[in-house]
């Protein structure tokens, strides 16, 4: 856990991240050195200067055990026995300085069996010895294995690289030939390891007052990005003011997370939230263009997309800015490296002539997909704003894309394809390290947000709005693509908030590429089909997906799952998590649904028939979902509704501490799921069919339990 310097980046010991989530009144003393066992700690002197500088206000964080377990080397190795020696050895001197300890074990290396699962030989004995000497010694124990094994293991083998000194050549200075280090953590590593330590010590009154409640989540050339760490749902439980270098910035914001906008590139500030001090440093850039010293039309009587995309191709490295005004405009396509901000007032207005908009073709020359439908490469028209191979792309402001679809005629007969299928407000495929902050997402011909077969991707602090009745305008759909975030965003829109999806059939068959990663906190839904929505193109499975402390106000569902028989195998949902939702006016707040079915279709007896069905290639797989300190208020339909396949049951439903109330006022008895001649429920409690675990734990309904 040492502090690594510039002489061995990018190796980062993670208490060096944890130093800058502390207030800065609090000294964080390291004394850790790489290398050391419980033995050759004490032996080099290491703790007896530890020691001299602890007293009664003292939290001494003792973590050993990597070390210690060198066998082949007798000058570091010590057995079970003998460091749950040294370690109550050390707590019993240090509480004789009067400080307090916390023993944490030893983090997990990056070590797979074969299955993908952790080996749990990675510490043998040393983990429960350090508990041992914690229930001795009456000493708090962080299992800090326990917690960075379960990481690990929903990183996988290939994501939990990036976290450890485990590169390829060329990449950094120090270590020209690349590394193959699973033990020494980067800094992406040292960030989520010193996440997972404040989770378990926020609410410890040892620690009241030690970390900074705000974060910073993103940065950009002109803005920074916070986020507050409470248990609160969007909203903070209260109001703060926000000051940029002493100067007021933004007085009574109540919201989780903000951004500061209007800053310069490569330049450090110094931020005040809710009387928090934090620093941070906005990227440079090559240059600043402003599209107005180009001659750009800004009053929207003008198409300006030539002149537009000309000054794109020309960005590396640079920031293309658009100062208030309206840029009328047919589709951009954005290259790698570029940089745009749009100010408030600014616009990027779609042309309302689907003329303007060029058909993108379902395939590439070289058979890669490029344009969908759906779940199904599709002939597509171009997204106003679209993306093809591309990284490092950032859309920042307090501007708007509007895509104008209000305007042209892309909802009508929308069932119909004429000469191609609608286009996004938003696509990108085949990108990485893409970014969009703050801006207003409005009026799309179609979903509003696509990104496709992408990684790396932060959505923060932004506005995605259709009005209600426009057909298909989901707000936020990833389709194949990993390591996103969804943070501080709200959603208003005429389908589904947010649609998780990862193809049909054909592109598990031909294209195959799961959805693995997806973390969506502090976003409010509202007046969509469904909150937080899986697929139903889910074909190629859709992975690790956390919702956290959002709210979902008069969505039609809260939390659904949709998938049927034929997505095929590989289709498998799992390890989902659901925590601190509130959820208000929802008809249904939970939904998983087997059996999906649109008005439009036609009954299928293979698809839609009750009896069971063999297990094959076409069988989808729903495993395991936990649904924990969920509120839902005047709820209309049913409190939940699950419904799984006789042949392939849902794995597992966790429901803890969730409450559920109802409107009694609604009187209508409706399908609570999409479910061919699905029976019609008013006020009902949860249903359960074909799942093969429930396990309920401080569940409260206002009504009965109505089936199980």
């Amino acid at each position: 856990m040492q502090y690594n310097d510039a002489t061995t980046w990018p190796q980062v010991g993670w208490p060096q991240a944890l130093a800058g989530k502390v207030r800065e009144d609090v000294q964080l003393l390291n004394f850790a050195k790489n290398g050391r066992s419980t033995k050759t700690f004490m032996e080099l002197g290491h703790f007896a200067q530890a020691l001299e500088a602890m007293d009664s206000d003292s939290i001494v964080l003792m973590e050993f055990g990597h070390n210690d377990g060198h066998i082949y080397d007798p000058e570091r190795y010590t057995t079970d026995q003998q460091y749950h020696d040294n370690l109550v050895y050390m707590v019993g001197e240090c509480r004789k300085r009067g400080a307090d300890v916390i023993l944490l074990t030893p983090i997990y290396r990056r070590m797979y069996l074969a299955d993908g699962k952790m080996d749990p030989a990675c510490h043998n004995g040393y983990p429960d010895a350090c508990k041992r000497a914690g229930r001795e010694t009456g000493t708090t124990v962080i299992d800090m294995t326990v917690l960075t094994a379960d990481l690990l293991e929903k990183l996988g083998p290939a994501k939990s690289r990036e976290l450890f000194m485990n590169f390829d050549a060329g990449l950094y200075p120090n270590y020209p030939e690349g590394m193959n280090d699973n033990t020494h953590l980067r800094w992406k590593g040292a960030d989520l390891i010193s996440d997972i330590f404040i989770s378990q010590m926020r609410n410890d009154k040892r620690f009241e007052g030690v970390f900074n409640m705000f974060k910073v989540i993103h940065v950009s050339p002109v803005s920074v990005s916070f986020e507050a760490d409470n248990e609160s749902s969007y909203r903070y439980p209260g109001t703060y003011d926000i000051y940029v270098n002493g100067k007021p910035y933004r007085q009574g914001e109540d919201r989780n997370v903000f951004t500061v906008f209007g800053l310069q590139p490569g330049r450090e500030y110094d931020f005040t939230v809710a009387g928090e001090h934090l620093k941070a440093k906005t990227l440079p850039v090559n240059k600043v263009i402003n599209v107005l010293d180009h001659g750009i039309d800004n009053t929207g009587k003008t198409l300006v997309t030539a002149q537009i995309q000309q000054l794109l191709d020309q960005c590396s490295g640079d920031l293309l800015v658009f100062p208030k005004g309206t840029y009328y405009t047919a589709p951009l396509n954005i290259r790698s490296n570029t940089f745009i901000y749009l100010h408030e007032g600014a616009t990027l207005l779609g042309s309302d002539q689907r003329s303007d908009y060029p058909i993108i073709r379902a395939y590439s020359d070289d058979g890669q997909v490029n344009a969908s439908w759906e779940g199904e490469p599709n002939d597509a028209f171009m997204s106003l704003i679209t993306s093809f191979d591309s990284e490092n792309i950032m859309l920042i402001g307090e501007g708007t894309i509007n895509g104008n679809a209000d305007k042209a005629d892309w909802w009508i007969n929308h069932l119909v394809k004429r000469g191609a299928w609608r286009g996004n407000n938003v696509f990108i495929n085949r990108c990485r390290n893409f970014a969009m902050v703050g801006l207003h997402v409005i009026n799309s011909p179609s979903w509003n947000l696509h990104p496709f077969y992408s990684d790396h991707l932060d959505f923060i602090d932004l506005t995605l709005k259709s009005i209600p009745t426009s057909p298909n305008t989901d707000g936020f759909d990833p389709e194949s693509c990993t390591d996103m975030r969804l943070l501080g965003t709200r959603i208003y829109v005429g389908d589904d908030c947010v649609a998780i999806k990862s193809g049909k059939k054909i592109m598990a068959d031909e294209h195959y590429r799961s959805t693995d990663g997806l973390v969506i906190r502090n976003c409010y839904m509202g007046e969509g089909h469904g909150g937080v929505v899986f697929g139903s193109e889910s074909s190629c499975g859709i992975r690790n997906v956390e919702v956290s402390r959002c709210i979902f106000h008069d969505t039609d569902r809260g939390l659904r799952i949709k998938t049927k028989r034929g997505r095929g195998n590989k289709a498998e949902i799992e390890n989902v998590s659901f925590d601190r939702i509130i959820m208000e006016g929802v008809m249904t707040p939970f939904v998983i649904n087997m059996y999906y079915y649109l008005s439009r279709d036609q009954y299928d007896d293979y698809c839609d028939s009750k009896e069971p069905r063999p297990v094959d290639e076409r069988t989808p797989h729903v495993g395991r979902f936990l649904f924990r300190n969920i509120e839902c208020k005047d709820t209309k339909v049913c409190a939940g509704y699950f419904y799984g396949l006789p042949e392939s049951k849902i794995e597992e439903i966790r429901l803890e501490n969730v409450n559920v109330t109802y409107d009694r006022s609604f009187k209508e008895f409706l399908p609570p799921a999409m479910i061919y001649q699905c029976e019609k429920v008013n006020n009902g409690g949860f249903y359960f069919y074909n799942v093969d675990r429930v396990v309920m734990n401080e569940v409260r309904i206002e009504g009965e339990l109505v089936k199980n």
